[in-house]
């Protein structure tokens, strides 16, 4: 009666109300998930963010890497190198290399390797450290100082000179650079005889690469040294009191038969005016021991020709005197810049010989080692990173072990046996 009454179910309403239920318990479930997905999509969102912000490329991700390898340091400028940095490498910056060394001071192996690993990337050695250390303590109200660079052959003495020369060039010194004179003594350049002095030999074309050098390494001085002298180069033409080196330079390029000469004038101007004090002067000779010696050019007798005879060797010889100040002379003593017959020891006393030695005395010595255990595999780090390693075997520890003991330490022999592993 109260069922016909109430008009309602009671089966139906039970099973709606578990129907109901069971919706229900999904509906959690379904919202439990959805909150954790939100929140892990927020997660990720979050974290995705912060790498945005710190990387916003792949490259920096990359430079970010970079810069944590053990055998670099992101310090570029040499007057910042210290003990600390030594056995790392440096990377020198490309419109330093271009004012530096883009047309000579870096061997030709070398600067292959630098066009294939595409940088300019020099290790920071106690040699260079001492030579800086010397440059920054120098009087230079005295008579220039004079450091020569020794050592055996291939353990980077030019690169240690390069890192000289570097740190000389971010302090705005100007350059005198001679990069291995021991080839001008070659006879396959013109040569033709001086006009300046009767009996003396120039070799334009070599003049003119070293105008080119300098210019390149000094565009900042060329306009505000000028000449002291008048000059004449013949009859009708000359160089007046107050030619900017600029103008000089000029000239050489363009009238080869007097570069030789314009040479010999840089040179005393430069001296001149490192003497009172308007700029400060780096000499950097790679081979300084091949300005000396017999050349293998012949006179009307047949006889070689000394180096004395040559306009260019006279010259840079004058400038490595000590008869000026506000300078530094930094030259490498190679057992390779020798005669064949004269490369029984490494020493400066030995390869200067008698003539050379008493020029050059006082000066300093510099020893350059082989690399220590921890330059060598500083060097072996980089040629992996460079990819210039890259056998397997030789990027375990035994494979640098036998690397190192075929070297010797030796930084020539391990470029060498590096590139063909």
């Amino acid at each position: 009666m109260c069922e016909q009454h109430s008009g309602i179910n009671p089966t139906e309403v039970m099973q709606s109300l578990r129907k109901l239920a069971t919706s229900s318990l999904v509906w959690n479930r379904l919202e439990c998930k959805l909150q954790t997905s939100i929140a892990t999509t927020a997660a990720a969102a979050t974290a995705a963010a912060t790498i945005s912000g710190k990387y916003s490329t792949l490259a920096q991700q990359f430079l970010e890497a970079n810069q944590k390898k053990q055998f670099r340091t992101q310090i570029q400028d040499p007057e910042k190198h210290t003990k600390q940095h030594v056995g790392l490498y440096y990377t020198i910056p490309d419109a330093d290399v271009k004012k530096c060394f883009e047309t000579k001071g870096l061997s030709i192996v070398y600067q292959k390797q630098c066009q294939l690993f595409r940088e300019t990337s020099i290790m920071v050695r106690q040699p260079a450290l001492e030579i800086i250390d010397y440059i920054k303590n120098a009087n230079y109200d005295h008579p220039v100082l004079r450091l020569m660079l020794y050592g055996e052959r291939g353990v980077g003495k030019t690169l240690t000179l390069a890192h000289v020369i570097h740190f000389c060039a971010m302090q705005k010194w100007l350059l005198v650079h001679v990069h291995w004179p021991s080839m001008w003594k070659k006879a396959w350049r013109e040569i033709s005889m001086s006009t300046f002095k009767p009996g003396r030999i120039d070799f334009p074309l070599i003049a003119v690469d070293w105008l080119k050098l300098f210019k390149s390494q000094n565009e900042a001085f060329l306009q505000d040294i000028k000449t002291t002298s008048k000059y004449i180069w013949s009859k009708r033409e000359s160089a007046e009191e107050g030619t900017t080196l600029s103008e000089l330079i000029q000239f050489g390029l363009a009238r080869p038969r007097y570069a030789s000469d314009v040479v010999g004038i840089i040179l005393k101007e430069v001296k001149k005016s490192a003497s009172e004090k308007k700029h400060r002067v780096l000499v950097a000779v790679d081979g300084v021991n091949g300005l000396w010696g017999t050349t293998s050019v012949k006179d009307e007798n047949y006889d070689y020709i000394s180096c004395d005879k040559i306009s260019l060797f006279h010259n840079f010889r004058k400038i490595l005197k000590n008869d000026w100040s506000n300078g530094i002379v930094a030259g490498i003593v190679d057992i390779v810049a020798n005669p064949s017959d004269q490369r029984e020891k490494c020493t400066p006393h030995y390869l200067l010989q008698k003539e050379a030695f008493e020029l050059l005395e006082p000066f300093i010595p510099v020893y350059v080692p082989e690399y220590n255990d921890k330059e060598i595999l500083s060097c072996l780090d980089y040629y992996i990173d460079q990819l210039w390693l890259q056998n397997p075997k030789a990027k375990t520890e035994e494979g640098k072990k036998e690397l190192i003991f075929l070297s010797n330490h030796n930084p020539m022999q391990l470029c060498k046996i590096c590139a063909s592993c």
